[in-house]
């Protein structure tokens, strides 16, 4: 007899809210949950199916006659995302069956947090600027450390620790015979006073092919033998390496109900399409289009969007920081 009465569905007279949302401060979005008992043998999953808001309890009653917001339940495409089931009695022939209904919001949520995350480098043309090294006898070489210590005097104030730097020159050795030279590319590893400390380096001459040795070469920017001209730092472009840093991320998470699209993290490429760490006048986004970011306070996804289950909705979270 008692069978009998459990060969269909029996729901308790009451359900539950269940505020899915909460960590966000959405209270307003809630799930529910119907509790109803079965035989064992009659029992069929009810996964995705749309609640009825016309269920009745064992007593005959609408279990939602009384809910203040029933206009805005019955508002909602609520469908059965989780099934919990408790078997009951000495036999475990009836089962307690807990549905849970949920359904996925519009809403957009966010969490702020700080992680590791990539800084991109930057090779910036319009940082480019020659300046006159001080004529006299203040740079040194340090050959222990294998460094430069180059004099700029005042004109230091043009530099920028992470500025990638050659040195120029423009003179002679007799008034007929003209001798040019560039040096290999270095980066400004420290400014103190009215110097900047770069790795130690030689010259050659751009006509005559002579290469100098590193103290000849420190000799040569003091103005110091017979060689007679002027000698420049030039900086090719503002330059920052890319490294790991913490930063603040925004993390943006949404609900749906099919398998939503992976954001992909953003990376630069090159004008092949290969990935790079370092934004240049030549990679897309160009170093111009970066700076317009960053001067609008925009943002680039960290890394590629998460995405989990939710019983059988979704759950997606893209990471988000501003660009630097």
């Amino acid at each position: 007899m008692l069978d009998d009465i459990f060969n269909n569905k029996c729901y308790d007279d009451l359900f539950r809210r269940v505020f899915q949302f909460q960590e966000y401060g959405d209270m307003a979005n809630f799930w529910l949950e119907f509790d109803y008992y079965i035989t064992r043998d009659r029992f069929v999953s009810r996964l995705g199916e749309s609640l009825d808001t016309n269920i009745r309890s064992f007593s005959g009653e609408k279990i939602l006659r009384d809910a203040a917001d029933a206009e805005t339940i019955a508002s909602r495409p609520y469908k059965v995302v989780n099934e919990t089931i408790e078997p009951q009695g000495d036999w475990q022939d009836i089962y307690k069956v807990t549905e849970l209904y949920g359904y996925a919001p519009s809403n957009s949520y966010e969490n702020f947090g700080c992680e590791i995350v990539q800084r991109f480098g930057t090779e910036d043309l319009s940082g480019q600027t020659t300046q006159q090294c001080y004529d006299g006898n203040r740079s040194t070489y340090d050959a222990g450390l294998d460094i430069f210590w180059i004099d700029m005097d005042t004109r230091i104030s043009n530099f920028n620790v992470g500025d990638i730097v050659n040195c120029i020159g423009i003179g002679h050795v007799t008034y007929t015979t003209f001798y040019n030279f560039s040096s290999p590319k270095v980066s400004i590893e420290a400014i103190d006073g009215k110097k900047m400390k770069v790795r130690a380096f030689e010259i050659t001459y751009g006509t005559s092919g002579y290469t100098t040795g590193k103290q000849d070469t420190i000799n040569l920017i003091n103005r110091l033998g017979t060689w007679s001209g002027t000698v420049y730092m030039h900086r090719l472009f503002f330059a920052r390496a890319p490294r790991n840093r913490l930063v603040n991320v925004r993390s943006i998470i949404t609900y749906h109900d099919s398998l939503p699209s992976i954001v992909e993290k953003f990376v630069p490429i090159d004008g092949t399409g290969a990935e790079v760490d370092t934004i240049t006048s030549v990679t897309t986004p160009t170093i111009a289009e970066w700076k317009e970011r960053i001067a609008a306070n925009d943002e680039y996804v960290v890394q590629d969007s998460e995405i989990e289950s939710v019983y059988t909705l979704y759950k997606r979270t893209v990471k988000r920081t501003t660009c630097r």
